[in-house]
């Protein structure tokens, strides 16, 4: 996908229709070009070469249509499974360890994961596989496995002994207990054949998906003794001479460098770690001129790898490489080869084959009344045609059969075939002189005067038994009363409390993923407490100390078609004085889409079913000024649901379908609030709470990341700061209008205010590809500060030498002077 941004905004949501202006299905390739047009105040065309088996060449052009500064932003999303990388700034490389070899691998000991059992190896991956040697003599034995599955999905092993046929060993559901030969589990253990006395390799791979966990197995011969009894996390390995590695699945984004590549990664709402690719490329363009970029994908093993590369010749021509030869030309565009092939819209051109689409014609040889496309073999003449069946093609005057679709024709006599080859070799070993080198990427006009210094990092470590999830929130409060405020932080399953210069406190360990962080003083004691909402369907209190008080179960049922998540995970959890009694009470949202409110001893109070897909922010504010508090929820469905202290539902704000970020303030200073809401669409509205939509300030197809709403640059109102995917920062005024825009040449990740004696706070942003930036309320740059990958999010932190800024880059947190 290419989006496009003009003098700083998406105003445009993308044309509902694609052109299609050229397809071709050749016997060893396939093309394609299709046109955008008029997307933003460009025209986009997207050229794509496929040789088959072998890469996929996928060319953007973009055309302006009228002048302005362009940004055009690629953007290219897998699971972020496997070892990930940009190397040479232009090189997306995703590797996979691959199936096969011999040697255990993608496995993890678990602990106490059943009553009875001390511990189990877990099949993490695909590629898992449990490989281990015995000592056997020739014979039939009976091999036991005592383990469990995840689901009728994952609940089957494989056993090949010496790489032999494989037999499947099915197990049971949730409990450990003896595998089957049949998958309803009726019939006992299968029975294998040992060929010869000695050493034998057994190899337990996954049948089905990856999840199963394996306690033991038994070998018993045929009369019924117990052989030998071993436990999964203590087999013998195989020997270090029969070890065969199977090296790595891998997956390349190649492109030429003339775009600004970053990888960033966001967690969808299954909580999926998704990478993106963005690709950012363009600048100022006057009606009429172009820009293009031109990627390579293809699929490799660390076996066998084939070595492609890219490099560009022209802004229509790109070279393909293999093993650093130039191995292809691709040509794109109108006026190709107008002499000898006229209408071509792409060409192909190796060392053996010629590839055309879009043709009328073939010099004197063919002609047709409409779009055909060619493979040529340059040293035979032998052609292949592709084209529509109602087409009609002649040769030398005479019809060519293509209701088929496809036909095969000789073209040796083409004096354009006949001047290819001779040429081909002398042409192709000069063709790396002719490469373009690449620009710098720079970013001009958003230095910064100051460069912030570190004061410290602390990396918050997971269980070995976790998977690497990033830190996912944070939390600065004041936990001992003493004016310094300490951080709690959340990743995977741990709560980590820190103090103001970066030691850490305490740790709690939960039984989930941790998702959100609240405190504040419960019982009235004066000292906070501290809650804290796990995937495990948990809300656990803690003292100041981390020390656990109490727990609850939030054991609330998923209401039909309500969330894709069917579990009550606690999403976010909010502590306010709802009723204005003098005593807190407790609310909570699911990502089942339950919404509770609780007494401080887990009472319910009211309970709504019906957040869709659950929430990604959670606030209590009195928005009529009656001395009660207003829920304000930011669903993952494109709405800011409101509800009472008694759980009525109130009037909200709607964007469009989407994970929604917002923010409430009063932007006029009337005595309404304004309801800000962003969805991950790019939709954005904001509305008087209770009235009507005051104004838009959409960016189709870039979501908004951060929203808050301050007193930033004017007089007395607040302010909206706008956080975007554009890779810009807006700051707005009550009626939409732009007071100030900075393009920061990546996505903005998150915003925080830090506060100042005497002036109006500072802004701090924080970007996908590391950089952090404080800004004035103009949006002028104060300091700067760059981490080593994407920072995810930033917050001021109140010290004894007063406001500093936190910054988190996934397992860190840094400390900087602002």
């Amino acid at each position: 996908m290419i989006s496009i941004i003009r003098d700083g905004r998406c105003e445009s949501l993308i044309p509902t229709c694609t052109a299609l202006k050229g397809v071709a299905d050749l016997p060893t390739a396939g093309m394609t070009h299709t046109l955008v047009h008029d997307y933003n105040g460009a025209d986009w065309h997207r050229y794509i070469f496929w040789l088959k088996g072998e890469f996929t060449l996928v060319a953007d052009r973009l055309e302006a249509l009228q002048p302005g500064e362009f940004t055009f932003l690629g953007n290219w999303k897998t699971l972020a499974e496997g070892e990930q990388s940009l190397l040479d700034g232009r090189v997306f490389k995703t590797s996979r360890a691959a199936a096969g070899g011999t040697g255990s691998r993608g496995l993890v000991t678990v602990t106490d994961p059943q009553e009875g059992v001390a511990k189990a190896v877990r099949f993490t991956d695909a590629y898992s596989r449990l490989d281990t040697a015995v000592e056997l003599p020739a014979g039939r034995y009976a091999i036991t496995t005592y383990a469990t599955g995840t689901s009728t999905g994952s609940d089957s092993l494989f056993l090949a002994v010496d790489g032999g046929e494989r037999v499947s060993l099915h197990t049971p559901i949730g409990v450990f207990g003896p595998s089957s030969s049949t998958p309803e589990k009726d019939t006992p253990t299968p029975n294998v054949t040992i060929a010869g006395d000695g050493m034998h390799i057994l190899s337990f791979t996954l049948r089905e998906g990856p999840g199963i966990m394996l306690d033991r197995f038994t070998i018993q011969s045929a009369d019924g003794t117990l052989v030998a009894e071993v436990q999964a996390e203590e087999a013998p390995p195989v020997p270090e001479g029969q070890v065969d590695e199977a090296g790595s699945s891998d997956f390349y984004v190649k492109n030429d460098g003339f775009a600004a590549n970053v990888l960033a990664s966001r967690i969808n709402h299954v909580s999926r770690k998704i990478t993106y690719l963005r690709q950012r490329f363009g600048g100022r363009m006057q009606a009429g001129e172009a820009a293009t970029l031109f990627n390579i994908f293809y699929a490799d093993n660390s076996r066998q790898p084939k070595g492609y590369g890219i490099r560009r010749l022209s802004d229509t021509e790109a070279l393909i490489l293999k093993d650093d030869t130039p191995y292809m030309v691709v040509g794109i565009g109108s006026g190709l080869d107008e002499a000898n092939v006229p209408g071509a819209q792409m060409l192909a051109t190796s060392r053996e084959k010629y590839y055309v689409m879009g043709v009328t014609a073939a010099g004197d040889q063919l002609q047709a009344d409409g779009q055909i496309a060619l493979e040529v073999d340059i040293a035979g003449g032998h052609a292949s045609i592709s084209a529509s069946p109602q087409t009609a093609v002649r040769q030398a005057g005479a019809a060519v059969d293509m209701s088929s679709g496809v036909a095969t024709v000789n073209l040796s006599k083409w004096e354009h075939i006949t001047a290819l080859n001779a040429a081909m070799a002398p042409h192709f070993d000069q063709l790396l002189t002719e490469v373009l080198a690449a620009p710098e990427t720079t970013r001009a006009g958003i230095g910064a005067p100051a460069r912030m210094q570190p004061l410290w990092s602390h990396d918050v470590k997971l269980d070995a038994t976790e998977e690497d999830l990033p830190i996912f929130t944070m939390l600065p409060t004041d936990l001992d009363g003493d004016g310094e405020e300490e951080v709690i932080v959340l990743r995977g399953a741990a709560a980590v409390c820190l103090d103001a210069a970066g030691r850490q406190l305490w740790r709690y360990q939960t039984g989930g993923q941790n998702r959100t962080v609240a405190s504040a003083d419960l019982d009235g004691d004066g000292t906070p407490d501290v809650l804290v909402g796990s995937d495990d369907e948990h809300i656990y209190v803690l003292n100041a100390a981390g020390e656990e008080q109490r727990r609850f179960h939030c054991d609330f049922p998923l209401r039909v078609g309500t969330s894709s998540v069917r579990d009550p995970k606690v999403g976010n959890i909010a502590i306010g004085d709802m009723d204005g009694d003098g005593a807190p009470e407790i609310v909570a949202c699911m990502l089942n889409g339950n919404l509770v409110q609780f007494s401080t001893d887990f009472a319910v109070q009211w309970r709504y079913d019906r957040i869709p897909h659950g929430s990604r922010e959670l606030e209590l504010i009195d928005l009529d000024r009656d001395g009660q508090l207003e829920v304000l929820v930011a669903n993952k469905y494109g709405a800011v649901q409101v509800f009472n202290c008694k759980g009525e539902s109130r009037p909200g704000v709607y964007s469009e379908l989407g994970d929604v970020e917002m923010a409430v303030g009063n932007m006029d200073e009337d005595d309404d609030y304004e309801i800000a809401n962003g969805s991950a669409t790019g939709t954005f509205n904001v509305g008087q709470w209770g009235g009507s939509t005051e104004f838009s300030f959409h960016n189709y197809g870039f979501a908004v990341r951060e929203l808050i709403m301050a007193d930033v640059a004017g007089a007395t109102a607040d302010e909206l700061l706008v956080a975007s995917e554009t890779g810009y920062v807006y700051v707005l005024g009550a009626g939409g209008e732009v007071i100030a825009q900075l393009d920061l040449g990546e996505v903005v990740t998150d915003l925080g205010l830090l506060p100042r004696d005497g002036a109006k706070p500072l802004v701090a942003a924080g970007l996908a590809d590391g950089r952090v930036y404080t800004l004035d309320g103009a949006l002028q740059p104060v300091a700067e500060w760059k981490a080593d990958g994407e920072v995810s999010m930033v917050a001021a932190l109140r010290t004894a030498q007063g406001v500093k800024l936190l910054a988190v880059a996934h397992d860190s947190v840094v400390c900087l002077a602002p």
